[in-house]
């Protein structure tokens, strides 16, 4: 039935009235169809990138927040001198610690925080979309700084990245 359409010279708005599709409905309807799309991402990848699609999002959970999205953390470190000269270089070459061992919690905890914030940041690209969890590692530095470090699932790299 919607091939019969499609092909019926429609343009996309009446397509989308003639397959029923109301306005408020339209991102879910997309998203469905876009799910269909799996086996080949770039043509899935290049048919969304031409919807030229605007999100706008409404927090309803005080967490989707610069202020309040953040890791639980089990001490606080508060500074107490300034570190203002320092060797860069020295710093640069220490090894880094062995990763935060991290159960499945905070595991989730901690890619939901890093979503949030490339959400937060204005971030055209979202490097955590296709984030592999199994390469997911914290690390713990020292005056209060973790970083997290985290790879692609191999299938959506692109060749430079791979």
């Amino acid at each position: 039935m919607e091939r019969s359409y499609t092909t019926a010279g429609y343009s996309n708005k009446e397509l989308l009235d003639t397959l029923g599709v109301k306005t408020t409905q339209l991102l879910n309807f997309y998203v469905s169809q876009f799910k269909n799309l799996n086996h080949s991402p770039s043509i899935k990848d290049y048919l969304f990138d031409q919807l030229g699609l605007e999100v706008k999002i409404i927090p309803t959970d005080k967490t989707f927040s610069r202020t309040y999205n953040r890791l639980t953390i089990e001490k606080i470190y508060f500074q107490e001198n300034w570190s203002k000269h320092f060797d860069v270089v020295e710093l640069l070459n220490r090894n880094l610690p062995e990763p935060k061992s991290l159960n499945s919690l905070q595991r989730k905890e901690l890619i939901t925080c890093i979503k949030k914030a490339m959400a937060l940041n204005d971030r055209e690209t979202d490097p955590t979309t296709y984030l592999d969890a199994a390469s997911l590692r914290l690390y713990e530095l020292e005056r209060g700084i973790s970083v997290a470090i985290y790879g692609m699932i191999a299938s959506r790299q692109l060749p430079m990245e791979s």
